[in-house]
């Protein structure tokens, strides 16, 4: 293996260790809070209805509301199990490579990366769907029956 060929892998080793630091501490804490303020808004939604109507208009929709809200906030906390997992396998891949003496082929790498992480991709997609579901559907009480 040339040199700059360890080095290349030594950089590429640094910057998916930072990217998997990176994700780990921002994207999911800031999912998390959003998820959980849906959740928080929509129960304080059904207490205010609880406490001033005789009915509560659409119970199903503020079960709904609360089920997005609540399965994000749990897929979240898995995606972030997985996406540790997931960059664990890419450095042990990368110095699988430098053991191997391979040459530094980073459209390799990044397409080994792609495979590994698919499942994680599409789970947070999930997740970002339920928390977009979870507010279109307040906003859509919160007119209807709110505030009409």
């Amino acid at each position: 293996m040339h040199p700059e060929d360890k080095q290349q892998y030594d950089a590429e080793f640094d910057r998916i260790d930072a990217i998997r630091s990176a994700s780990e501490d921002l994207r999911e804490q800031r999912t998390f809070d959003i998820a959980v303020g849906g959740l928080t808004v929509s129960i304080g939604i059904f207490t205010y209805l609880v406490t001033h109507a005789e009915k509560i208009p659409s119970r199903w929709m503020i079960i709904a509301i609360m089920a997005c809200f609540g399965l994000a906030v749990v897929l979240n906390y898995y995606s972030h199990i997985l996406s540790t997992r997931c960059m664990e396998k890419i450095l042990k891949r990368i110095n699988e490579h430098k053991k191997e003496r391979d040459t530094f082929n980073a459209a390799k790498l990044q397409e080994e990366e792609a495979e590994i992480c698919k499942f994680g991709t599409a789970l947070n997609w999930v997740v970002s769907a339920l928390i977009l579901a979870g507010v279109v559907l307040i906003v859509i009480y919160g007119i209807k029956y709110v505030l009409l």
